[in-house]
């Protein structure tokens, strides 16, 4: 099960990974900055 779910992973391009890791970031960032600076009312 595991080996399998490891090939998988295997089979994303360097553009698809990179992508995703842009995606995650910017999500991780705004929720961050929701936090540290809330919006004025």
């Amino acid at each position: 099960m595991t080996e399998l779910r490891s090939r998988k992973m295997a089979m994303i391009s360097g553009a698809e990974r990179e992508t995703a890791a842009k995606v995650a970031y910017a999500s991780a960032r705004s929720e961050w900055r929701k936090h540290v600076e809330p919006e004025p009312p």
